[in-house]
């Protein structure tokens, strides 16, 4: 049996998934009126996915800060920092390919379009931020036995995540927003993600214990909590209001530790070798998966005029979502067999 860890690649797969639905709840969520019940289920969607991006940093670092894993400087920039980087060109490429007309545009508004790059390809500059500091990261985990770990999660997020969630709060007064910067502690809270996954990892033990009841009603409380909050503040605005759903702010923080810590509990030793090496291969997809699939929503809205508003609220993110995935897996599946694309852009 390999000693891969099979609940890492099903946690991320559906963080991949949680993107996509993401993704596609928020396709009409600032053009439905807040008053309706269109706006509602989108809402709904988009709290019960909102932990997509923490976890994808939390399953790095859980895997990254590994005492097996350590590799050189040398190594990360060459195998993984330069290949992002490559990837994010390639893929902002791409897309100012499909956005541009090339029958009337200059040289400087087509690097323009490349670098201004598509909505979710920010992922990548981030990733590569938190890359560049994974030398000092693995310090922290790895420093007397991991003994100020707990301390600079706790640190990550009190004056992080805490302080970003307050901060990002409308309608409070400037004196109140000045006050809080002055507390000029910088810490990147991607970082923290890294640094809590693999804390999680450390202590795994003692959270397994936790009942999958407790676990569950939690995720469901802060979830329903985030739904009413972005509710009421919306209704009385009269506009949506998207505050609570910034992944690095408390409510996407607790939900990604939580389901962090559900996957871990899954018993998946009962797999077989089969059906491991298909969540092994979809796992490995994903990162392809997660930047291609904008351009599939477009073309299925913008040519075959399917969407959120589609079918039944309820009904159209998840289908729409699952046809994506879909499409998505086909695409990977081919492009994975052509070696100069599997290398550059999978």
């Amino acid at each position: 049996m390999s000693s891969r860890d099979i609940n890492i690649d099903l946690l991320r797969i559906c963080s991949c998934f949680m993107v996509i639905i993401l993704h596609v709840s928020g396709q009409n969520w600032r053009l439905v009126n807040v008053h309706s019940m269109e706006w509602f289920v989108f809402n709904a969607y988009d709290s019960a996915v909102r932990s997509c991006v923490p976890l994808f940093f939390m399953i790095s670092g859980y895997l990254f800060l590994s005492k097996g894993y350590m590799i050189s400087i040398n190594q990360l920039y060459k195998r993984n920092i330069l290949k992002i980087i490559i990837l994010y060109f390639v893929w902002s490429f791409l897309y100012a390919v499909f956005r541009v007309d090339f029958t009337d545009i200059s040289f400087e508004t087509l690097i323009y379009e490349i670098l201004q790059s598509e909505f979710h390809l920010w992922y990548l500059p981030a990733l590569i931020s938190v890359y560049i500091m994974i030398p000092l990261l693995w310090c922290i985990a790895h420093y007397e036995d991991g003994k100020y770990l707990k301390y600079t999660c706790y640190l990550v997020f009190i004056m992080g995540i805490l302080k970003m969630t307050v901060e990002t709060v409308p309608f409070l007064p400037e004196i109140f927003n000045e006050f809080l910067t002055s507390f000029s502690l910088n810490i990147s809270i991607y970082c923290g993600y890294f640094l809590i996954g693999y804390y999680i990892k450390m202590t795994r033990e003692r959270w397994i214990h936790i009942k999958m009841k407790i676990l569950l009603l939690v995720f469901l409380l802060i979830e329903l909590l985030g739904i009413i909050l972005t509710l009421g503040i919306s209704w009385w605005a009269n506009e949506p209001i998207s505050f609570l759903y910034n992944n690095q702010t408390l409510f996407p923080a607790i939900q990604a530790i939580i389901l962090m810590i559900i996957f871990l509990k899954f018993k998946v030793d009962s797999f077989l070798n089969h059906k491991r090496n298909i969540i092994i291969k979809i796992s490995r997809y994903t990162l392809f998966i997660y930047l291609f699939h904008p351009f599939v929503i477009n073309f299925l809205d913008n040519n075959l005029r399917i969407n959120s508003l589609s079918l039944n609220e309820w009904v159209s993110v998840p289908l729409i979502s699952m046809i994506v995935v879909i499409i998505c897996l086909l695409f990977a599946f081919v492009l994975s067999h052509i070696p100069i694309v599997k290398k550059w852009i999978i």
